[in-house]
């Protein structure tokens, strides 16, 4: 009987070989990528601090100045999980070795100064709920933990492997989620008047961009 079928089985074979001697290929492409998010700001963007006096600088400390707020809204084409951070285009200005720190440029060869993104905490939503977990990576998101409790999320610059992602609460690892919205202030810190040259005045020229990372 296991004879039989051995050779029932070659004999198929042999049959088959001679009748598809003309043959056509197969091939099976596609590709899986998330969903692409869009961050937009209400304002475009543009955080402008006017004219700022030398009376209204310290002398030797740091001064701080805080912007009005703009709304961030991320929206998604599908539920992607996404990590967020920003990209500084002048990261040479920038504190080295801070990861909120994004540069404000340069002048006589010093550092105007930083600033730093704040999210506000309270006004975060995700897929329409304020019931929001921030979640805090730094290791470019093998693990994560929670970031509750502050009143603001301060946003990491690219430079570091850090990523800030918000989830619903009672979520504890990033899921997917399709709309993320806050309102998002810059706070500047410009450096001690002894050491600026303000003799021709000083421009202010910070720049960074919002950066989805797809996790």
């Amino acid at each position: 009987m296991k004879r039989l079928q051995s050779f029932v089985f070659v004999t198929t074979l042999a049959a088959s070989s001679l009748v598809l001697a003309n043959t056509a290929e197969i091939r099976v492409t596609g590709e899986i990528k998330p969903g692409a998010c869009l961050p937009t700001l209400s304002g475009g963007g543009t955080y402008d601090f006017g004219t700022i006096s030398t009376r209204d600088l310290r002398y030797d400390l740091n001064t701080r100045f805080n912007s009005d707020y703009q709304a961030l809204s991320i929206v998604c084409d599908a539920p992607t999980r996404f990590g967020l951070r920003a990209q500084d285009a002048r990261a040479s200005s920038a504190l080295p070795g801070e990861i909120y720190s994004f540069g404000l440029g340069m002048s006589g060869g010093k550092p105007i100064g930083n600033y730093r993104l704040a999210l506000r905490g309270p006004s975060i939503e995700v897929d329409g709920s304020t019931s929001v977990n921030r979640l805090f990576s730094v290791d470019g998101g093998a693990s994560w933990r929670l970031e509750n409790g502050l009143a603001h999320t301060l946003l990491t610059n690219q430079m570091t492997n850090t990523l800030h992602s918000f989830v619903p609460a009672g979520q504890t690892q990033p899921v997917a989620i399709q709309r993320m919205s806050g309102d998002l202030r810059v706070s500047i810190l410009i450096a001690p008047l002894k050491d600026l040259d303000v003799g021709d005045g000083i421009q202010l020229d910070g720049a960074s961009t919002l950066e989805v990372y797809y996790l």
